[in-house]
């Protein structure tokens, strides 16, 4: 691979190195005894990880459009356009370096977006088995989703972002364009303990499958499991003893007008049942600590029926977010139970009739009076209006410093000045009657804002302890 240009380069970079190091040495009366073209191959390797961490590769252009036509070329051909090497320079100062780093499989571990997909291979047959971390952008049945799927028992941490295909690809590839799921991820990961998937914009999710089979159902490692798809394997075994879970579907499913259309087969398979949720929760009960859910506008499928016995108590949950509609969170609020301390949000779609919204008191009320017997309790309850898209937002605060919080937000389906805003203090009046607020200190309320409309408000007798009032 040592070109002219490569001989130049280490003829000019290792003495300015040793200079630079000298210097640095008489500076700091510090003794090193070796030019750091002849320091121990362990030390070197420390260096060139150090090195790696602040100066990774980089790429202006498309990830496959410069790429080389082998791994052996990638790592000798020297630079694509557009694609920086960064600290893999290092394999190109001398054989001594280059040595060094090629035979310490923890320096190829980091497979980045950054890397042509000729440069991931390279990082893929030098990391020989150690575990791997791979962040992708990959179009969904192309080769390269093959080899991810091959190196898998390897594989710690697993991040792809799903682009469209393209049908010149399908065509030269012969791939079946039916199946454009995440389903070539079939294999056991018995290392993995951070799994992220992604559907990148013009993904056509009917096109898709369900992936029952996602890692075999066998990922005994993993810990964290981030999924924005549309199709979410409800049932999977994977989905016990996380600490973090992030299921949010496309925006899409959070817009009435598009939910209507689908089909009945199609409302069937992308929400999960009120069992299989509930499920979830059990199977991480004792670990989870960060939950974000957002299901949008869809119902949860036989929503009436929940075949877990009593309720679970995430106890060590410090985050939790959820979008669904009222409804939904009612029904899954009297199956689980979230720490008092936990930071709560809740984002509520237009309800569908007059007491979904009344649904949710019972459970809210359950945990406002676990976090009023709790240590460090609720002291300010802030209430607001959002006028020009009709959202009424309720917010629970503590005097903690890490900032412990309810935060519900709800949308209604017409203004707020018409008789929408009837219903808005309708509310307003239950959830002061049920909820416990004996513990509210400081109250901020909108008063001023839907003139004529709170002559039926009879909320403030329920806030005893009230002493500080900001009236906006």
């Amino acid at each position: 691979m040592a070109g002219e240009g490569t001989i130049t380069h280490q003829g000019v970079a290792i003495p300015g190195l040793d200079m630079s190091l000298y210097a640095r040495r008489r500076q700091h009366h510090l003794t090193l005894p070796h030019p750091i073209n002849k320091l121990p191959p362990e030390l070197l390797a420390y260096i060139f990880i150090s090195v790696s961490e602040i100066d990774p590769p980089t790429t202006h252009g498309d990830d496959d459009q410069h790429s080389v036509s082998s791994a052996s070329s990638a790592s000798s051909a020297g630079t694509p356009e557009g694609f920086n090497l960064g600290w893999i320079v290092v394999t190109q100062i001398c054989g001594f370096w280059r040595t060094v780093a090629v035979c310490h499989p923890r320096l190829w571990v980091d497979i980045s977006p950054a890397l042509t997909w000729s440069w991931a291979q390279v990082f893929l047959q030098r990391s020989r088995a150690v575990n791997l971390h791979i962040v992708r952008n990959v179009r969904i049945g192309a080769p390269e989703v093959l080899d991810i799927a091959a190196h898998i028992k390897h594989i710690a941490e697993l991040d792809i972002t799903a682009c469209p295909p393209l049908l010149s690809l399908w065509n030269e590839d012969e791939t079946d364009i039916d199946d454009l799921s995440f389903d070539f991820l079939k294999r056991p990961a018995p290392c993995l303990r951070k799994l992220a998937l992604r559907e990148g914009a013009g993904i056509i999710w009917c096109n898709y499958v369900v992936f029952h089979n996602l890692l075999a159902g066998d990922a005994p490692c993993l810990r964290e499991v981030t999924l924005h798809v549309h199709m979410i394997p409800w049932d999977s075994r994977i989905f016990q003893n996380l600490t973090s879970l992030e299921i949010v579907l496309p925006e899409a499913m959070s817009y009435i007008e598009y939910v209507e259309r689908l089909t009945d087969a199609e409302l069937r398979i992308l929400p999960p049942t009120l069992t299989q949720l509930v499920t979830i929760f059990a199977a991480c009960a004792s670990t989870l600590e960060v939950c974000k859910l957002d299901l949008g506008v869809l119902l949860l499928v036989d929503s009436q029926e929940c075949n877990v016995e009593g309720l679970i108590h995430l106890e060590h949950l410090t985050t939790f977010d959820i979008c669904m509609l009222p409804t939904n969170f009612a029904m899954l609020f009297d199956c689980i139970e979230v720490a008092p301390t936990a930071k709560f949000g809740v984002t509520l779609w237009g309800a569908r009739n007059d007491n979904d919204y009344l649904a949710i008191l019972p459970g809210l009320k359950r945990h406002v009076a676990r976090n009023s017997s709790a240590s460090n309790p609720f002291t300010a309850l802030l209430v607001d209006i959002h006028a020009e898209c009709t959202q009424l937002e309720v917010i629970f605060q503590t005097d903690s410093e890490a900032g412990e919080e309810i935060f519900i937000r709800m949308q209604y389906s017409e203004n707020v000045e018409g008789p929408e805003g009837a219903k808005i203090i309708e509310w307003l009046n239950s959830f002061f009657a049920t909820i416990p607020l004996e513990t509210i200190t400081r109250l901020c309320f909108p008063i001023k804002k839907m003139p004529g409309q709170w002559d039926s408000f009879n909320g403030f007798p329920y806030l005893s302890a009230v002493h500080v009032l900001n009236v906006f």
